[in-house]
């Protein structure tokens, strides 16, 4: 009796056993970008608001309010779902500094992972000079 062997569907096989390693590498390269892409959006917001704040201090005649702040932090894209919390240490004259902190839930759209979002956080920190 003669045995016959082919390699016919190894193809698939190997494929298959490639394939789902690199679609998961590159998924989570995606969202490692898109991760990024956030806390940068955040960092350039929280810096934005600093820079505002540390020109319109007490004594400049057009002091800023916390809610105006949150409305520059807000206002750029991506960013309308930010918890924003600032901070006058000692108050918001000049020579005082002003703290702006943001963080941002960004969701998964990972399968199998048992969270629903990640928080992306920046930090900016001025010195108020008017």
């Amino acid at each position: 009796m003669q045995v016959f062997r082919t390699d016919r569907g190894s193809a698939t096989v190997e494929a298959a056993l490639v394939l789902i390693p690199f679609l998961s590498m590159m998924f989570g390269l995606v969202y490692a970008g898109l991760l990024i892409l956030a806390w940068n959006n955040a960092a350039f917001a929280a810096a934005q608001a600093a820079r505002y704040a540390s020109v319109h201090g007490a004594s400049s005649g057009n002091a800023c309010t916390t809610t105006q702040l949150q409305t520059i932090v807000r206002s750029n894209p991506g960013l309308q779902s930010a918890t924003v919390a600032i901070t006058w240490s000692p108050d918001n004259l000049a020579g005082s500094t002003v703290n702006i902190n943001v963080s941002l839930p960004v969701p998964v759209f990972v399968p199998l992972i048992s969270t629903k979002s990640m928080t992306v956080a920046s930090y900016s920190q001025m010195t108020i000079i008017q």
